[in-house]
């Protein structure tokens, strides 16, 4: 069995360890600043579009093993929500409705699947949501190098995030409205 190089490297002196103790201390800071740049101009991206909305975020993505990004109408009264969620520290990237979880037994909405599935066929209903899917592009894990990097440096990394959340937006926001209405 091979030991790792940068492992052997790192336990070799005390000073090798205090450079990787400020490395990892470091990235950690950087993706922070990367990710939460990201979501405020994703925000903006979508707040453009959807006139009236806010968003809200619970968690921080990558540090928390659940963190959300979320955009909503106000009436809605926070109970369901166009979501991107960053699952298990941001190995697995979901986006659909998501539901509060006061909802708690009450029925899934099929309506809402059904219209996000007509945008996006492989979206299905699971606990708290109402239909999601997994995203694939422009990343399917978010925690690589390589997908940070874009999501820093690429505007077509944010337009590709962005138009997927509008999409779903625009499928539900008509049926959430009525079910908003008649309560």
């Amino acid at each position: 069995m091979k030991a790792d190089p940068i492992q052997e490297f790192i336990i070799e002196t005390e000073r090798n360890m205090r450079i990787a103790s400020a490395v990892a201390d470091g990235y950690a800071k950087a993706r922070e600043q990367i990710v939460g740049a990201f979501l405020d101009r994703l925000g903006d991206a979508l707040l453009k579009e959807l006139k009236g909305w806010q968003c809200d975020r619970w968690h921080k993505f990558f540090v928390d093993s659940e963190a959300y990004f979320m955009v909503f109408k106000p009436e809605w009264s926070g109970y369901r929500l166009v979501s991107l969620a960053c699952i298990d520290h941001g190995e697995t990237v979901k986006f659909g409705i998501s539901r509060n979880e006061d909802l708690g037994k009450k029925p899934f909405q099929a309506e809402i699947l059904n219209a996000v599935k007509e945008v996006f066929p492989p979206a299905r209903a699971k606990r708290w949501w109402e239909a999601f899917m997994i995203m694939q592009s422009p990343a399917a894990d978010w925690r690589k190098p390589e997908a940070l990097f874009r999501m820093h440096t690429d505007t077509r990394f944010l337009d590709e995030v962005a138009e997927q959340l509008l999409v779903v937006a625009k499928a539900a926001a008509p049926i959430i409205d009525r079910g908003a209405r008649t309560k």
